[in-house]
């Protein structure tokens, strides 16, 4: 045990170091930044239903998040508004122990307008030079969800031979107190759930932890937050047949993360351990900017392309957080009594640069009965990249290039006119940021809804969307725990009203 003047000495200057060190001492890590790089198809409720495969399509206000060439096929104005209703569900398996938990969350995904006006033909109509040349410009703002943060889970389970603790004196091994991380290690230093050798070797440590020790873990996380993008668009038909747009979008993230850790020596074996909390709350907020750049051509009344391409976003974040670690033991193991707290507040400021995309779509329009849309886009994830004044998160960036590729996305959809209704239905393929199309962080979707049709400017639309994907999920170092397998799932259902206007 450290006990003595000379112990509590050491300990208050690691408490002083470490203080100094505010400034370097950060809360991101590679899976942040994945987190601000994958989004999804939010939009509104037609959009949605035919997996947002719009991108040679057109004609739709969601198009200015992912090809915003198609609101130059606009002819006329266009006011929209999409609320929904989101329903997530996470089931984690953790050493054979299943543990369920779901959030439910009403969101506006889209709401916008678009207007549309013929520009003055720059030819002379009776010039035989020149032959007849239609032309018409289309401006749009609207704001778009790209992704949803807001996820409830719950991992439990026993095991015998992992502790965090054994993390713990991992990380802290050849480190001085001083030197020790203050969110995570250095918290278990203050609360002597690990201590040095002796007085004289103060770089080396043990953990209150026995091997083969029966213990109970248990994680909740609750996050909540969504990464939304500001659009406006401008977009050029030539004679509808060549048809290129902009966007100037502007994305805005709020990201809230509360978790609980516990270790419970539920059996009582250990002395004087008897159970270990650590806490942790994040919220990170930030704007940036981007351009998306795209073309649609009309090769004929049946068949469309287009392509687009995204440039990074540039994000300027800022993190405020809090980690708290609680140790309760048996007995006193010093005069201060039988528990010990200590925490770490901090704030952080930094940009991370997302990966582009570049995406190519084609379409078949069939009579006005039928039409149908397939994009598939590729995005590289291992550019993505942080940059902070400090140069702390190089270390991070080098992680993010190692680690991942590049990835396919596809997303098919179709919509059948009956007379009176409209029938879609889509799919989205995801991959993850691993470049596999299956698997573990890939993720599907299957979409499905229909359209009114009215004699009025207003119409209504209806989407459900269904999303699955699994996760391997580390309580800590994975070489030291079994990956806790999680199957998420997300119900969500959506409403556009809309207003045609001239």
């Amino acid at each position: 045990m450290r006990e003595g003047f000379f112990l509590n000495m050491k300990k208050l200057f690691g408490i002083i170091f470490a203080n100094l060190l505010t400034g370097f001492i950060i809360a991101q890590d590679d899976v942040d930044a994945m987190r601000y790089s994958q989004t999804s198809f939010y939009g509104d409720s037609r959009f949605m239903a035919m997996g947002g495969s719009f991108g040679a399509l057109g004609a739709n206000i969601s198009c200015m998040n992912f090809n915003p060439a198609g609101i130059a096929m606009y002819r006329n104005g266009e006011f929209v508004v999409t609320p929904g209703i989101r329903v997530q569900n996470a089931n984690a398996v953790h050493y054979d122990s299943s543990s369920t938990d779901f959030s439910t969350k009403l969101n506006i995904s889209n709401i916008g307008f678009v207007t549309a006006w013929d520009q003055r033909n720059p030819y002379p109509a009776q010039s035989k030079l020149y032959p007849k040349w239609n032309e018409r410009n289309a401006f749009g703002i609207s704001y778009n969800r790209l992704a949803d943060y807001n996820f409830n889970t719950t991992i439990n389970g026993n095991t015998s031979n992992s502790s965090i603790i054994n993390d713990f004196v991992n990380l802290a091994q050849g480190h001085y107190p001083s030197n020790l991380t203050p969110t995570y290690e250095g918290l278990a230093y203050q609360t002597y759930l690990i201590n040095p050798q002796s007085s004289s070797d103060s770089s080396h440590y043990w953990g209150m932890m026995l091997p083969n020790t029966p213990l109970q873990q248990q994680k909740t996380m609750k996050q909540t937050g969504r990464m939304g993008e500001l659009a406006f668009s401008f977009a050029h038909s030539f004679d509808d047949k060549f048809y290129l747009g902009a966007t100037l979008g502007i994305p805005m993230i709020k990201y809230n993360r509360q978790s609980t850790y516990t270790e419970l020596d539920y059996k009582n074996d250990i002395k004087p351990f008897r159970s270990l909390k650590y806490e942790e709350q994040l919220l990170t907020t930030g704007t940036g900017y981007n351009l998306k750049v795209g073309v649609i051509y009309r090769a004929t009344e049946q068949i469309r392309v287009g392509a687009y391409v995204h440039s990074p976003s540039i994000i300027n974040l800022s993190d405020n957080y809090e980690y708290k670690m609680t140790a309760t033991y048996d007995t006193a193991i010093t005069s201060s009594g039988n528990v010990y707290s200590s925490d770490y507040i901090g704030y952080y400021k930094y940009k991370l640069y997302t990966p582009a995309r570049a995406g190519a779509s084609a379409a078949y329009i069939y009579n006005k009965l039928l039409a149908v849309n397939a994009d598939v886009e590729f995005v590289g994830y291992g550019s993505a990249r942080y940059k902070d004044p400090a140069g702390a998160l190089n270390n991070i960036n080098f992680t993010i290039q190692k680690k991942y590729t590049s990835a396919v996305n596809v997303r098919i959809g179709g919509e059948l006119n009956t007379g009176s209704l409209l029938l879609r239905a889509g799919y989205a393929g995801y991959s993850s940021p691993f470049g596999s199309f299956t698997g573990k962080f890939a993720r599907s979707s299957y979409s499905a809804g229909v359209g009114f049709k009215r004699k009025s400017n207003t119409y209504f639309d209806l989407g459900i969307i269904y999303t699955m994907w699994n996760e391997n999920y580390y309580l800590y170092d994975p070489a030291l725990v079994q990956a806790t397998n999680i199957r998420n799932s997300v119900l969500y259902f959506t409403f556009t009203l809309g207003v045609k206007f001239n």
